[in-house]
């Protein structure tokens, strides 16, 4: 049987390995996790996410509003936290993400930032074959979350998502 160095590499057969590989691995994604988050604009965000769960309107939360209004902010934070997470998977591509996230037919979601109650997560709505434009319940929202009218032509958004505990 012939297996894979890269598998062979994880199973961490030769005990001068330390690190342990997978524990490697784990480490270069929590780092690069947490380098993300402490850059100047991210722990601003993480601050107002705080706020946010703590009451605060959004309004209030400037870092966090003009993420949430702002396409370009929007698509710079998720351009910084994809190159970041790809570095890290680029030297351990069988490591596994230090993020929460959920994936199901039609529909993915990754937690960002938790922070005192609240989430800020990154969805992702693709194409399901034969079906309808997909949707996604929150089971803690009264409302549907659904791509937006000119993304339905493509069948395909991607969302910033906030959420606070009640």
């Amino acid at each position: 049987m012939r297996i894979h160095p890269a598998i062979a590499a994880l199973r961490g057969a030769h005990s001068s390995q330390r690190p342990h590989p997978v524990e490697a691995a784990a480490t270069s994604l929590r780092q690069a996790r947490e380098d993300w988050l402490a850059q100047p604009n991210v722990s601003a965000i993480g601050a107002d996410v705080q706020r946010y769960a703590a009451g605060a309107d959004i309004e209030n939360c400037i870092a966090l509003a003009s993420l949430l209004t702002n396409p370009a902010k929007a698509s710079d934070f998720v351009e910084a936290i994809t190159r970041s997470t790809l570095h890290a998977f680029g030297a351990f591509p069988l490591g596994e993400t230090p993020y929460r996230y959920r994936v199901s037919r039609g529909f993915a979601m990754i937690q960002l930032i938790e922070n005192g109650g609240a989430t800020l997560s990154l969805a992702a709505y693709e194409p399901v074959p034969g079906g309808e434009a997909p949707t996604y319940q929150p089971a803690s929202l009264g409302a549907r979350a659904t791509p937006s009218r000119a993304n339905r032509a493509a069948r395909r958004a991607r969302c910033l998502t906030l959420r606070r505990r009640c």
